[in-house]
């Protein structure tokens, strides 16, 4: 897998995407360079650590239960202690 990580000019990191072939992410890549020049995008083989739990259903879940409450997605995930 290969992933792209997003480095905002603060010095935090985010993978924003994911894809199955290098191929894909690079062309990827240069849309997301594209679309934001404000923060800087490059291709890891490694996720940051709250993605896989962001694409995990049990997680997914508990964000639309407290959003369901009234929460915003950042203040549930806060809830979550996951950035």
């Amino acid at each position: 897998m290969e992933y792209v990580q997003m480095k905002t000019p603060q010095g935090d990191l985010e993978t924003v995407d994911e894809f199955k072939t290098y191929k894909e992410a690079r062309l990827m890549l240069k849309e997301y360079r594209l679309s934001d020049t404000y923060n800087e995008y490059y291709l890891s083989q490694r996720a940051c650590k709250g993605w896989e739990l962001m694409n995990d259903e049990m997680y997914i879940k508990k964000i639309e239960e407290l959003e369901a409450e009234g929460l915003t997605t950042s203040d549930a995930q806060a809830v979550l202690e996951v950035k």
